[in-house]
């Protein structure tokens, strides 16, 4: 089946035999660490980026004419039809069809939603339902796994832009680590929600009247101090106790994310562990002292496991 074309044509009904689109020294803006920049731009064929830092040194950007006063794209050149777009020319040298604008729109659109569908296609259900809780509200906790994702795919259809923007933030990580917390009992908003506390009531954030307190312990979260960094591993080493049986899925890439590489080496909180926990704990210094090395995060929370293993190295001695 032929693909469409979407035909570009140069403003002011000019049709010279041909018409290049200077590329050499065109940028186009782009987030770098959160901050804009302008970037240069390259016409590769093949490549899914438009910007000549993402090719190799030997990649020479592709020349753009205009024949006859117009150019012709395959709708799937999604690289094309982006510098096209972006270029500062758009909209005064050259310009698209009516009929070419609406199909590119729709283009548009549904390059998003796919974009969107890609980042809530989540198989865990604590994951989705904490990222759920980041975007869309305390109220998903009562939700049934179904209403979840429906809510989810819903925002990915309908306003694609949202979680598009979203949820590569360093913001929305640290609103889904809390979630997180909160969904397994590791921190927890008081009745009143004017502040986010530890189980046994000690206060981490406080919340004034009107605030939400997700966004409140998001920003305290990411304030990059050592305070901050210390809550955040110790939120993180509580979700994964939460777990009674191994699981495939903590919070510990998003809080390593957001911990960076100068994370405090050991989480110090002033918390009463229980005796099983304290159980644990001998069990994982045991197995570290017998074996000589870290126990496996999927294993820090198996007792008999620790302590097998821990024995079958000292028999070996």
């Amino acid at each position: 089946m032929a693909t469409k074309k979407i035909i570009f044509k140069l403003t002011k009904g000019r049709r010279p035999k041909s018409y290049q689109i200077p590329l050499s020294k065109e940028t186009v803006t782009r987030k770098v660490g959160g901050v804009k920049r302008d970037k240069l731009i390259q016409y590769v064929p093949g490549s899914d980026s438009i910007f000549a830092e993402d090719h190799k040194d030997d990649k020479r950007s592709d020349q753009i004419w205009f024949m006859n006063g117009q150019l012709a794209v395959d709708e799937n050149n999604k690289v094309l039809l982006e510098i096209l777009r972006k270029h500062k020319w758009y909209g005064l040298e050259y310009d698209i069809s009516d009929a070419n604008k609406i199909a590119m729109n729709e283009l548009e659109k549904m390059d998003k939603i796919e974009k969107a569908l890609d980042f809530v296609k989540i198989t865990d259900e604590d994951k989705m339902r904490a990222h759920a809780f980041a975007l869309i509200g305390g109220q998903v906790v009562s939700w049934t796994a179904s209403q979840v994702k429906s809510a989810l795919k819903k925002i990915a259809f309908e306003d694609p832009g949202k979680i598009i923007k979203e949820f590569p933030t360093k913001n929305h990580n640290a609103k889904f680590v809390a979630a997180h917390g909160i969904l397994r009992d590791t921190i927890m908003i008081n009745a009143s929600h004017t502040a986010v506390t530890w189980p046994d009531g000690k206060t981490i954030v406080s919340v004034a009247a009107g605030q939400d307190p997700l966004d409140n312990i998001a920003e305290f979260l990411t304030e990059n101090t050592e305070i901050s960094k210390i809550t955040l591993q110790a939120i993180g080493e509580g979700i994964k106790r939460s777990y009674e049986f191994n699981t495939d899925y903590t919070a510990d890439k998003e809080v390593a994310e957001l911990l960076g590489a100068d994370a405090p080496k050991k989480v110090e909180k002033d918390v009463d562990l229980s005796d099983e926990e304290l159980e644990l704990e001998d069990a994982r210094n045991d197995y570290e002292e017998a074996v000589g090395k870290e126990v496996p995060n999927n294993k820090k929370n198996d007792l008999k496991w620790l302590q097998n293993k821990a024995l079958e190295a000292l028999d070996k001695e």
